[in-house]
């Protein structure tokens, strides 16, 4: 099973994202990272949500720790695993739709 994580930067982007999870429930890295990890409401792929503020090193660490919590869980550059483009696209405009 894949899961595709989010990482946002406001809290008002996280909110509209969690709005399309269903049952979204917490999970927490080791290190304390809160994500929230539910489905998409169409019954799509399992999405892993994380609030990490602005700056581009706390939203580097974060997605390490994303990455490191799941060999199947891929951040958008699809790092982990050979994901075709196209599912996480759809992925992504179920979300934004």
């Amino acid at each position: 099973m894949i899961v595709i994580v989010i990482l946002t930067a406001l809290d008002l982007e996280y909110q509209a994202v969690r709005g399309h999870l269903t049952d979204p429930r917490v999970h927490r890295h080791t290190a304390g990272t809160r994500f929230e990890v539910g489905r998409l409401a169409n019954g799509g792929h399992r999405v892993a949500l994380g609030l990490v503020g602005k700056g581009n090193h706390r939203s580097a660490v974060i997605a390490e720790r994303a990455i490191a919590e799941g060999k199947k869980w891929i951040a958008f550059e699809r790092q982990r695993e050979k994901v075709p483009l196209a599912e996480v696209s759809k992925a992504v405009n179920a979300i934004f739709a």
